[in-house]
């Protein structure tokens, strides 16, 4: 049975298998169905990818890879075929336009190769298209290209050497390749088989990336044993058709339903641009396909409550499963509008699930309502000192879970930040616990906010600002706003005689990205989820949102000489109100 089996390599080989015609994936667009990927198809072009890395391309097992592909059959393929390989696969996501954040991620992983979409539209390409060349290998007759491959070369990152390009037509510039990625790995020839298992199951298969209070991501590695223990323990997805358009290099995207159970999901091709970008238009897709479950975020279950406040849908899913927000009783009207139930979680990347519980009324649906801790995991509210508070204290959120990550990779100090004396995980969330173990989250401590499900640190957007010619000093400080979430605001001191304005400003921060124009956390959290754009022509991303910027003549201080970001909270608020 697969749940006896150790390595992700096993698994997917088993349900190649025992289930080689069942539609796992359907992947779709705005216009309908794109294509249907089966067991059979995963293990049969996973295994041929596999073969082109480790025989063709060069790499060996250990080596890391990062995946810039957005959500396709492509990007499920890869990510499979880089497991099987015997690699380690790191998602390459790529906001601001010189490479920051993706340059630092590549070089803690020590990343040797990175999986690239050929298109004008994909940001870590248009990053990448600089330093790529045609890679070649010696032959009979000199040297012969090989297809489907470049070479690297850059100083940003000098141990990432090579590029698989991934496309679906012929392609001229920079390099030249014949036919599409699917093509080349179909036309591979059989037999091919990968002595099993490559890989034992402590080795790690997968790091996923978290934010960092520095503004660049924390890397959290994971096992073959820890993924499938993780894909086992939580049955939500085992049946009937589950919708989620979270990315396959997020935790919260990752196929572990397909690993523990061979269970179907449904979700956007966002290779080429045409996937359904509105709620309304999801909800479509989603009848179309006959989903019975599906995965929102809560702003777009609030978007389609109002949509279907006076015009009841024509049907109604099993259940809504959401996460990555404080949670709040208006989504209580969901309940027999939506859905017959709610499934409310909290989870983090380097604890895993944490919380869960089923809300079926609305009286159990109130404001910043969690879940209860799931079977082997604690959870402990402290104050500042680190000591434990009575049940409804609000206060910092530790976890001790059986999956709470051992360490950073390649980040010692990071990881011991991360942890108490007593190995109680600290979370960077406040929350508090009721007298029936119910918890509840209110967000984020510190200066770090929310923007859709993304942990955003006012670290981030400083460094970015502080690239402009006319800042001489800046801070960035989280707000509370009306709706009782946080938003950062900017507070500036411009070069003396450097004309800068609030706009000026505003338009420098927003063209560092390649995302450019998202206008709200909405918005912003739609396009980091589905690399989607308002203009076509433009790469894909999204920009963090600044609620404000506040130009000043010199930053408030304490008496030790550091930054007061208490006034500075205050002028920032009293900026916003006006």
């Amino acid at each position: 049975m697969a749940d006896a089996l150790q390595t992700i390599q096993e698994v997917i080989r088993f349900w190649g298998k025992e289930k080689p015609n069942a539609e796992v994936f359907t992947f779709v667009n705005k216009h309908g169905r794109v294509g249907v990927c089966t067991p059979r198809d995963i293990w049969d072009h996973s295994l041929r990818f596999a073969s082109l890395l480790r025989q063709t391309y060069g790499f060996a097992a250990g080596d890391v890879i990062a995946n810039g592909l957005p959500n396709s059959p492509e990007r499920l393929i890869t990510d499979m075929g880089i497991i099987l390989a015997g690699c380690i696969m790191v998602n390459c996501q790529v906001l601001e336009k010189d490479g920051s954040d993706f340059w630092n991620t590549a070089c803690v992983a020590q990343c040797k190769g990175v999986v690239l979409a050929v298109s004008d539209t994909s940001a870590p390409y248009c990053l990448f298209r600089q330093f790529l060349s045609q890679a070649s290998t010696s032959g009979t007759t000199g040297l012969q290209p090989i297809e489907g491959l470049a070479q690297v070369t850059t100083s940003h990152a000098p141990e990432l050497t090579k590029a698989i390009l991934v496309n679906r037509s012929r392609t001229e510039e920079p390099i030249q390749i014949q036919g599409s990625f699917m093509d080349r790995t179909r036309a591979i020839e059989e037999p091919i088989e990968l002595p099993l298992p490559l890989s034992r199951p402590d080795d790690i298969v997968v790091l996923f990336a978290t934010s960092g209070s520095s503004g660049f991501c924390k890397l959290i590695p994971r096992t073959h044993r820890e993924i499938l223990d993780a894909a086992r323990s939580f049955q939500g997805g085992k049946d009937g058709r589950y919708f989620s358009d979270r990315p396959f290099g997020w935790m919260g995207g990752f196929p572990f339903d397909f690993l523990a159970y061979c269970s179907v999901r449904v979700l956007q091709d966002q290779f080429a641009g045409e996937e359904a970008s509105s709620c309304n238009d999801i909800w479509a897709v989603i009848g179309r396909e006959n989903c019975t479950a599906a995965a929102m975020v809560p702003g777009t279950i609030h978007e389609l409550i109002r949509h279907f406040e006076n015009e009841r849908p024509e049907f109604v899913l099993s259940a809504i499963v959401t996460s990555g927000q404080p949670l709040r009783e208006s989504l209580s009207k969901a309940l027999g509008l939506l859905t017959h139930a709610m499934v409310a979680a909290y989870s983090s990347t380097e604890a895993g699930m944490v919380c869960a519980s089923v809300v079926t009324s609305a009286h159990q649906m109130v404001d910043f309502f969690s879940g209860r801790p799931i079977p082997g995991v604690q959870v402990k509210i402290v104050d500042e000192d680190g000591v434990e508070l009575p049940h409804g204290k609000d206060g910092q959120v530790l976890v001790k879970s059986i999956r709470n990550l051992q360490s950073y990779y390649r980040q010692p100090e990071e990881t011991k930040a991360l942890f108490q004396t007593d190995g109680w995980l600290k979370t960077g969330d406040r929350g508090w616990l009721d007298q029936a173990g119910n918890f509840y989250c209110l967000g984020r401590t510190g200066d770090a906010v929310l923007q859709g499900s993304v942990v955003i640190y006012s670290s981030w957007p400083e460094g970015i600002l502080s690239k402009s010619p006319d800042v001489a000093q800046v801070s960035v400080v989280a707000v509370p706003t009306a709706s009782k979430e946080k938003a950062l605001c900017a507070c500036v001191v411009p070069v003396e005689g450097s004309g800068l304005t609030e706009e000026k400003l505003m338009k420098f921060y927003k063209d560092s990205f390649f995302g450019g124009g998202a206008s709200s956390s909405a918005e912003a959290e739609a396009e980091l989820a589905s690399n989607s754009a308002a203009s076509p022509k433009q790469p894909r991303g999204f920009v963090i949102e600044l609620k404000k910027i506040v130009l000043l003549d010199e930053l408030p201080k304490t008496l030790t000489g550091k930054v007061n970001k208490k006034e500075l909270v205050s002028v920032a608020s009293s900026a916003i109100a006006e």
